[in-house]
């Protein structure tokens, strides 16, 4: 007999197929086996007991073929995480459109942003996608210019996929690999000066300028302003009246006070297109979708090479901090649940005061 701290294991073995419980390290592990494959799992625990449920428990899901690690794809891990995401309703999850036609997708098919570079694993069995893979995976990405912070966003998907599977369709443990993370890339700090946006502005189509003017002034996200209809712009409240961004990334609305551009934007926009919905739309009324090719030929022709949309949220947000708005409301403002999100952009305002001093003190030393 071999003695534990808390039991007493059997040397003797265990009947075939029943599996086995042993030591390691004062840690309780099972192993069993599935299609000719060893599976070794720890039991997280000391007693016997529990080691002999969990056993118990795998080898019940072997036997009702919930467990087949050598006949699970890659293919299989990303279809369970799309539907996942879609039963509760995950606002990352999208669909393609008509201009993802062009790279050989369906138009309508559901995807996430980080996932399509994982599609690398196409064809892969789970027990294939090991570390090592996963580390040749990191490097092609790395040669290729993406960010860490892009590839860790794939990263966590590969990895949601297989804890998924753990959880919900009784997977053994053994097979997850080591996810090796990157060290996250400082957050990007650009955002329009109001020069900036002056020559954007002018470099813009006429038809996207009053989008540009609105994301300028209210750092709302491209996708809530896509989404905006008539019947939530409000111009009778406040000042200069207020817009209700639906169903947004937080999954709350959020009402969002207008300033005197953005008003006169809007108001000109509902003049031009009294019986539409959408307040956002192009010439012929239809609404605006993507305009990733417009924005960038603007940026080309102001100069300004680079620039992200985003970075008109970021801009507002800077702004409120260096304005001396509480944190608090100027939170409420943007819709930044996370503090440690909206702090970011103070350190940014921070940056530039820092930047400030030292054109200060160089101008001064010089006279």
């Amino acid at each position: 007999m071999k003695c534990t701290k808390h039991g007493v294991l059997a040397k003797k073995r265990r009947s075939r197929g029943s599996g086995h419980i042993y030591d390691r390290g004062g840690t309780l592990w099972i192993q069993y086996w599935v299609n000719g494959q060893r599976i070794r799992e720890s039991a997280h625990t000391d007693k016997l007991t529990v080691a002999q449920d969990l056993l118990t428990r795998r080898m019940s899901a072997v036997q009702d073929g919930v467990v087949r690690p050598g006949r699970v794809s890659y293919e299989s891990l990303r279809d369970d995480l799309y539907k996942d995401y879609e039963t509760r309703k995950h606002k990352s999850l999208l669909r393609r459109g008509k201009d993802d036609q062009e790279k050989g997708y369906k138009k309508g098919d559901a995807y996430i942003g980080t996932v399509p570079p994982l599609d690398a694993f196409a064809g892969y069995m789970v027990e294939k996608i090991t570390t090592g893979a996963i580390k040749a995976f990191i490097q092609e990405r790395q040669k290729g210019g993406i960010s860490n912070s892009g590839i860790n966003g794939s990263l966590a998907a590969l990895r949601r996929m297989f804890w998924l599977r753990v959880k919900e369709k009784k997977f053994p443990r053994s097979p997850v690999p080591h996810f090796p993370m990157l060290p996250e890339d400082k957050p990007r700090t650009d955002y329009l000066t109001l020069d900036e946006y002056e020559r954007l502005f002018t470099a813009l189509r006429p038809e996207l300028r009053p989008l540009l003017t609105v994301a300028f002034y209210t750092g709302a996200r491209k996708g809530e302003l896509l989404k905006l209809r008539w019947a939530d712009v409000d111009f009778a409240a406040g000042d200069n009246g207020f817009v209700v961004l639906r169903d947004t990334k937080n999954g709350t609305d959020r009402d969002v006070p207008l300033t005197a551009e953005a008003r006169k934007a809007l108001e000109q926009l509902r003049a031009a297109h009294p019986n539409v919905e959408s307040v956002f739309v192009r010439k012929n009324g239809r609404p605006v979708r993507d305009f990733r090719k417009a924005w960038e030929l603007a940026l080309e022709r102001a100069g300004l090479k680079d620039k992200r949309f985003h970075g008109l949220r970021r801009g507002v947000t800077t702004n409120l901090a260096e304005a001396g708005v509480p944190e608090q409301t100027a939170m409420a403002f943007t819709g930044h649940k996370d503090i440690a999100t909206h702090r970011r952009y103070r350190q940014l305002m921070q940056a530039n005061l820092v930047n400030a001093a030292r054109a200060l003190e160089s101008h001064m030393l010089k006279n």
